[in-house]
């Protein structure tokens, strides 16, 4: 692995140099590298670098090319391996090394290699813009472009929505079938159903054509979810129709289901089009770039005990009204720093990975609308592990067209 200020993980240590004589020509001798048991390698020129199992393998993609390509968990591991050789037993610091030298590195991608400005993190759904290979799992859930205001009222209406993009733009998925999309329940109506909703693969900028339309032919929402009760059973999958045009493979790259516990404070990302401005006078639920925000796992016994995480009093009848928990087995609870998901992200996906991705959640529901997490207002998902039988179950299902079915466990 080459030293390259921007291309690989380099730390300058201090360096005890000779002054320099005019008149010597002589090359410098070669540098003789010791690695500890981790591969944190260190030259005798006093320079670091990390070279990881997957590097002996043959890999040897530089810290650049993980950015690149998405493999962010391979390359928060090198940050890992290094910041415990730098800061032994001082977890704090380890993780601030860490949190650093990751956030160069998407300056870096940023600036350097895409030339897109930094958005404002300060508010909901910031985040960094990211191009779909980031995330080539994701996808939008729309309206078609073949409908008008005559069928769904208020659709090109721009004094609601603003521009007609903006107005097509539904929810967020993720792609875990070639015919198959996963999604929140609350972002799917049996009237839309039939009314005529798309997904677009591939696709980084949605007011653009970017990408590949294929129409929704049919939905299998949990027969558990209930509109009045937000809190449990939040997911839902769409079935695309058959579609004869050829697919770029790279916008039609499947997310994994994990069925892994997750460990508290375990690094994640969310990936979305949601809105991003947090005045309460917008109207509109979509940003054209997609983003993506890196957020921490909360352990759910510590999150229910936050205020307005326990019991909520939902009412379902006249008459019927239930203390339901909000926190439970089946939710997952995020929070991220001066970042969080917002109304149009809703559905999209909760991952760790890169194109290799696991999907861990489903964005479902925050406190307190679009202000930014924190570890004592984080935002809740649908956790995926316990509904995986479900999930199989539901891909199994021979639907008709226009067809939303109920589906128990």
């Amino acid at each position: 692995m080459g030293w390259n200020w921007t291309g690989s993980l380099a730390l300058a240590a201090a360096l005890v140099a000779k002054p320099a004589l005019a008149q010597e020509q002589v090359p410098p001798p070669p540098e003789v590298w010791t690695c500890n048991a981790e591969m944190v390698c260190e030259a005798d020129s006093g320079r670091l670098e990390i070279r990881d199992e997957q590097w002996l393998k043959g890999d040897r993609r530089t810290d650049a090319d993980l950015m690149i390509d998405g493999d962010t968990v391979l390359l928060q591991q090198r940050y890992a391996k290094l910041a415990r050789y730098l800061y032994p037993g001082n977890a704090r610091k380890q993780d601030r090394f860490v949190a650093d030298q990751f956030d160069n590195q998407e300056r870096w991608l940023r600036d350097d290699v895409l030339g897109i400005a930094r958005p404002p993190r300060t508010v909901a759904g910031g985040g960094e813009a990211v191009l779909i290979a980031s995330a080539p799992f994701i996808a939008q859930i729309r309206y078609r472009d073949s409908l008008t205001s005559r069928d769904l009222v208020g659709l090109d209406d721009t004094r609601t929505f603003g521009v007609r993009w903006e107005s097509r733009h539904r929810c967020g998925s993720t792609l875990i079938a070639h015919d198959w999309v996963i999604t929140a329940a609350h972002c799917v109506s049996p009237d839309e159903i039939k009314t005529g909703l798309a997904v677009q693969l591939g696709v980084t900028d949605i007011s653009t054509s970017q990408g590949l339309q294929v129409n929704v032919d049919s939905a299998v929402i949990h027969a558990g979810y209930d509109p009045r009760n937000i809190y449990i059973n939040d997911i839902a999958l769409l079935h695309l129709a058959p579609d004869k045009r050829a697919r770029d493979p790279r916008s039609v790259a499947i997310a994994m289901p994990d069925q892994r516990p997750l460990a508290p404070r375990q690094t994640v990302h969310a990936a979305g089009w949601g809105r991003i401005n947090n005045d309460p006078r917008a109207q509109v639920n979509a940003t054209a770039l997609l983003r993506r925000v890196e957020m921490r796992t909360l352990d759910n016994s510590d999150c229910a005990r936050l205020g307005g995480y326990g019991p909520a009093k939902v009412k379902f009848a006249e008459g019927d009204s239930r203390n339901i928990p909000r926190v439970h087995s089946r939710v997952v609870c995020v929070y991220g720093n001066n970042v969080k998901t917002c109304n149009g992200d809703s559905g999209g996906p909760l991952y760790f990975g890169g194109n290799k991705a696991f999907l861990v959640g489903i964005v479902s529901w925050n406190k307190k609308g679009c202000e930014v997490t924190t570890d004592d207002s984080p935002g809740v998902y649908t956790r995926i592990q316990p509904y995986v039988p479900w999930i199989n179950k539901a891909m199994r299902q021979k639907l008709k067209p226009g067809e939303t079915r109920r589906l128990a466990e």
